[in-house]
């Protein structure tokens, strides 16, 4: 009895050996795939039935693989046809409202606003979707090169100083007096600080204030909070940006969705027709995290809410 016993434990143990790795690879491949990855393959190299799952689940890939590429061509080759019309509407209401055309009475100026601010939104979606489909093809490159971070933040924050202006709202700055040179690409990062400003200043209330701020941030220094889950290394100079805004703090639970694609918060923006495609802080988070960087959102009690964004000075840095 016993020598049956032990002969069906050691056989018990020889198959859950023989299983388990394939198991684990079926699972780590699912949840892949779950998480949108769908070049994951899956090699096991056993003609039986864990071998002919495997089989099915890489055809399953296969195709999944060349749906979402059907539909990024087809959003890529849309937003193109799209965006060329839309372009021309926007430099002529552009051209009516310089009075290129001649006078126009203010009842036919705010209606040339109205086409010339829907046009501008339309545009910047399109662009939107059109980064998206970049980003998912693979095809966002990064070009780096060494250039001033507070001189980036500064050009931003003349963009839309007029804006801010209209809605009596104040930009204050608070930048550290020595920022090193950074190594990046220039224009994802100038459009991760616009697409930041540009929020803050659609979700402050009027006569609101914003507070943009800059740091350099290193091991061991107290100057700019950091998240638990982003280890400082040692020796390795960090960029902290914030850009905080007064208002109605966004709420905790919607911390983790927003910046999700398509996700749009419950707040509705103070700006009249300025909410966006929900694509804006995908292509944000993206871009930072191609820096080797991390952003994380808070809202203040009472006080309004703050978006940080924690960046290495250069990829040799981290590498």
């Amino acid at each position: 009895m016993i020598v049956v016993l032990t002969i069906g434990l050691i056989l018990s143990i020889y198959i859950y050996l023989q299983l388990q790795p394939p198991i684990r690879k079926l699972i780590k491949s699912t949840r892949a795939v779950a998480e949108g990855d769908f070049t994951y393959r899956v090699e096991i190299g056993k003609e039986n039935e864990l071998g002919e799952l495997a089989l099915s689940f890489n055809n399953m890939c296969n195709r999944l693989q060349e749906l979402d590429k059907l539909k990024a061509d087809f959003l890529a080759n849309m937003s193109h046809a799209f965006k060329t019309p839309l372009t021309t509407v926007q430099e002529a209401a552009r051209l009516l409202l310089d009075g290129a055309a001649g006078e126009i009475s203010e009842q036919q100026r705010r209606l040339v606003e109205i086409i010339e601010s829907d046009n501008r939104n339309l545009v910047t979606m399109i662009n939107e979707v059109l980064q998206v489909s970049r980003i998912e093809t693979q095809m966002s490159e990064i070009n780096c090169r060494s250039f001033d971070f507070s001189v980036l933040v500064k050009d931003s924050l003349n963009r839309f100083n007029l804006l801010a202006e209209k809605r009596n709202i104040r930009i204050i700055k608070d930048f550290d007096e020595q920022i090193p040179a950074f190594v990046g690409d220039y224009d994802k990062l100038s459009q991760v600080v616009d697409n930041l400003l540009e929020n803050a200043i659609k979700y402050t209330e009027e006569a609101g204030r914003i507070i943009v701020t800059l740091r350099t941030v290193r091991l061991g220094s107290n100057n700019f909070p950091v998240p638990r889950r982003f280890t400082l290394k040692k020796g390795v100079n960090y960029l902290g940006f914030e850009v905080f805004n007064t208002g109605k703090p966004i709420e905790k639970s919607e911390l983790i969705y927003i910046f999700e694609k398509f996700y749009q918060g419950k707040q509705k923006p103070r700006i009249k027709g300025s909410r966006g495609s929900g694509l804006g802080l995908y292509i944000v988070k993206y871009f930072v995290e191609r820096h080797n960087g991390v952003i994380w959102a808070e809202g203040l009690k009472r006080k309004g809410t703050a978006f940080r964004v924690l960046l290495p000075f250069s990829f040799e840095e981290t590498s």
